[in-house]
């Protein structure tokens, strides 16, 4: 009954925010998988900040959280006969994938395979400059064990392993070093930042910028995001942090693509919940109302 209004979250700096949200994605993503089995691949979540600093650092928290979720899913799936259903949670990996612009994370599997290729040749006397310049993969550490995933210099030496690879020389993936950690088992980390990858492959959880989709109408494949190829639900959530840092000019364009992505959620008649925090509460009732046509 609810969905179609805006809840803004208004709590001090340290209060768990992030927790709440990182709670509520964990639920509408089983959620969808149990309500909608037949139509719950693709994008489930969005989640959106204003400052690519602030995204990058929340990333790291919710690619924990996903990396758990994927691990329920599959232990679900390997106890199916006692669950009685083939895929309880689904067939597909639940993921999480980092959208932000090129100048932060190469957009194309050629660009990341330029930079893993300096990466991965430079010497201990190289390596600092290398990383400097090439290293633009953003997932430092595995998010579940810690491992590095990066190398580093010691005394003259090189320790340590680069987490990415190119798959089939083709496909950019992150996977961890640590023989130990659940995900070297199974191969790869559910943790996807290449722009033509995720577009392939809608994660679960995308997590972006909101200057990011105001490349919808130069780039059809963002339609991905939303179902609009598929017979997927478009996403069902959506999570706006630092609300109060859109205003002004910035507030009029973000206002512009909010009626767009409104517009494509409600195509297949999805109500998207969304979600916002905030610094303050002062005008907020008219600042959703202008960005999001809806009560708060």
């Amino acid at each position: 009954d609810d969905r179609d209004l805006v809840d803004l979250i208004w709590f001090p700096t340290g209060g768990g925010k992030t927790e709440a949200y990182l709670l509520l994605t964990a639920f509408t993503i089983f959620y969808r998988r149990l309500a909608n089995a037949e139509t719950a691949d693709g994008t489930t979540v969005i989640m959106r900040y204003t400052l690519r600093l602030l995204a990058a650092q929340q990333f790291t928290r919710a690619s924990t959280l996903i990396c758990a979720c994927e691990m329920i899913r599959e232990d679900a799936i390997s106890r199916r006969p006692v669950l009685g259903k083939r895929y309880p949670l689904g067939e597909k990996e639940i993921s999480i994938g980092l959208w932000i612009g090129h100048e932060h994370i190469p957009n194309t599997n050629n660009d990341a395979k330029k930079h893993l290729k300096e990466l991965t040749k430079a010497t201990a006397q190289e390596l600092q400059y290398a990383k400097e310049q090439h290293n633009k993969f953003q997932v430092l550490k595995c998010p579940w064990c810690g491992t590095k995933l990066v190398r580093d210099r010691v005394s003259n030496g090189i320790r340590g392993t680069f987490g990415y690879r190119m798959r089939n020389n083709r496909h950019f993936e992150l996977f961890c070093p640590q023989e130990s950690c659940y995900f070297n088992s199974r191969g790869t980390l559910p943790i996807q930042i290449i722009d033509e990858e995720l577009y392939s492959t809608p994660p679960t959880l995308l997590f972006g910028t909101v200057d990011k989709f105001a490349m919808i109408p130069w780039k059809q494949d963002i339609g991905n995001f939303f179902a609009v190829n598929s017979e997927n639900r478009p996403p069902e959530l959506i999570i706006q942090d630092e609300l109060h840092l859109i205003s002004g000019p910035l507030g009029t364009m973000v206002g512009l693509y909010e009626s767009v992505i409104d517009a494509l959620c409600q195509k297949k008649g999805v109500s998207t919940k969304i979600v916002a925090s905030t610094a303050t509460i002062r005008r907020a009732k008219e600042q959703c109302a202008a960005l999001y046509n809806r009560n708060v």
